[in-house]
């Protein structure tokens, strides 16, 4: 370029008119009008809720893209971000109500960033909730070519006498396991080291790890609305099962976690062997197989396994 030509924002890596192209393609995958406007309104009269307390979350998928990049497989991620973002309010009894994205990358290519909203669009249906919004930033000077970031946000809300965890969790409640659907969206930087130690690439064993983070909130909210026996949820995510099912618990308590119990999935096998990784960190990084905690009563215990597909018992409050 020479000293005399005039510079514009397309010659300097961002291309305005291909981002409002791509504004278009998102009000049609998901048919709502509104996007692409300063703000999105939510009626809150529309809830039928005595009191209801609002309940926000936001999360990204870390190093999990890294897959999607080599995969060019970008059309799954989007539920992994949602998924992060719901199940974490749904600990608190929250109905997901709207949720927003923020979607970085280096330069626009439409195809690819269509198939990511078709992926967040899917979690939100999955999730029960609208696709309210969001925000696309092309920045070439701070992304490598063909990469993004993503980061979500949700809304949620939930009765004020309901929400949980409950204050009454005590001594001898069981601990029952929802399980995952594989790694979901933490510990990646440890399955990329793995995967660089071994030299392992193959399609399956990626696209394995690249299976989206399972979405609890309507067998939960339909559990919790047929009766109220679910006294606690935690959200089995970085840190492990005992640091994050500990968020819940009152002081004073713990838990008696039954390890041999626990239906853990081949792949934690498969990265815990090639990467000779201590079972004790294995469980501070990975769900191990176990997506979400539901903390009960005992002897409600049954008909609560009944609710949940797969769920069993693997401890109890002490």
């Amino acid at each position: 370029m020479s000293n005399t030509e005039n510079l514009t924002y397309k010659t300097a890596g961002v291309d305005i008119e291909k981002g409002d192209s791509f504004v278009e393609s998102i009000k049609k995958i998901t048919k709502n009008s509104s996007i692409g406007l300063f703000g999105n309104v939510f009626d809150v009269s529309s809830l039928n809720m005595k009191n209801p307390v609002l309940v926000s979350g936001t999360d990204g998928v870390g190093t999990k893209l890294k897959l999607a990049f080599q995969l060019n497989k970008h059309n799954t991620i989007g539920i992994d971000l949602v998924a992060m973002c719901v199940n974490d309010i749904l600990c608190h009894g929250a109905k997901p109500l709207f949720f927003l994205d923020y979607l970085a990358n280096s330069s626009v290519e439409v195809s690819v960033l269509e198939e990511i909203i078709i992926g967040i669009n899917e979690g939100c249906k999955q999730a029960g909730c609208e696709l309210a919004g969001g925000e696309t930033a092309e920045m070439p000077d701070i992304y490598k070519k063909s990469e993004y970031d993503l980061a979500g946000f949700v809304v949620g809300a939930v009765e004020k006498d309901r929400m949980l965890p409950s204050k009454n969790i005590k001594k001898g409640d069981a601990l029952i396991a929802l399980p995952s659907s594989g790694v979901h969206s933490n510990g990646f930087s440890l399955v990329h080291a793995v995967l660089n130690k071994t030299g392992e690439n193959s399609k399956e064993l990626l696209e394995t790890l690249l299976t989206p983070t399972k979405i609890y909130v309507k067998e939960v909210l339909a559990c919790m609305k047929k009766h109220n026996r679910i006294k606690g949820l935690a959200h089995i995510t970085g840190g492990g099962l005992y640091a994050n099912t500990m968020r819940i618990i009152p002081q004073g308590l713990d838990l008696a976690i039954d390890y041999s119990a626990i239906k853990t999935p081949e792949i934690f096998h498969w990265i815990q062997k090639n990467g000779n990784i201590q079972t004790e960190e294995m469980f501070k990084v990975f769900n191990m197989g176990i997506g979400m905690v539901v903390v009960a009563e005992k002897t409600h215990a049954t008909e609560l396994l009944a609710e949940f597909e797969g769920s069993y018992i693997f401890g109890e409050v002490k």
